[in-house]
């Protein structure tokens, strides 16, 4: 016989059938998805109508890195356009607003020294750290580096502060 009108995949189609590592982490990594879209809509904890309005904070946050520019800490960054209607995937929570990331962070691209350049590369304990998408572990925090970077390097390529401990560091290679 033939099923008809079944969307059912081969994973769906033998869950129940005993357990198999494939199928338990296929499991926790929908189940990590819907734990994420839950919570960026708001539906995670219940909502306190007492909380600050997000636009205090976005306001705050736009005064900080105001301050932060005048000091000469961070560059300036463009003006980016509104969101649109159009751009808003569902609705938010009262209280609640859409703010593109640069208004909400600071970010700035990555270089990496010349590989090429055995003065920029450290192979003693006086270098500083250097971290790689080798050395990053999806969810974890980075404690230990592969490759270090000499002052020289520091000073001629970087030719700004270097990122602090527990930054969000992101990768996009």
């Amino acid at each position: 016989r033939r099923r008809v009108g079944t969307t059912r995949n081969k994973r769906e189609a033998s869950s129940g059938r005993g357990s198999s590592k494939k199928n338990d982490l296929y499991s926790i990594k929908k189940l990590r998805g819907l734990k994420l879209e839950l919570a960026v809509r708001g539906k995670l904890v219940p909502q306190d109508s007492n909380d600050e309005p997000a636009s205090v904070l976005l306001e705050r946050i736009a005064q900080e890195k105001a301050q932060l520019v005048k000091e000469g800490k961070i560059k300036k960054q463009k003006q980016l356009p509104e969101i649109t209607e159009d751009e808003k995937p569902f609705e938010l929570p009262e209280g609640w607003e859409w703010s593109r990331f640069p208004n909400v962070a600071y970010y700035t691209p990555g270089k990496t020294p010349s590989t090429k350049n055995a003065e920029y590369w450290a192979e003693d304990v006086a270098g500083v750290p250097w971290v790689s998408i080798s050395d990053m572990v999806h969810y974890q925090s980075i404690t230990t580096t592969n490759k270090k970077v000499s002052d020289k390097a520091k000073e001629e390529v970087f030719k700004r502060d270097l990122v602090r401990a527990g930054t969000l560091l992101m990768s996009f290679k």
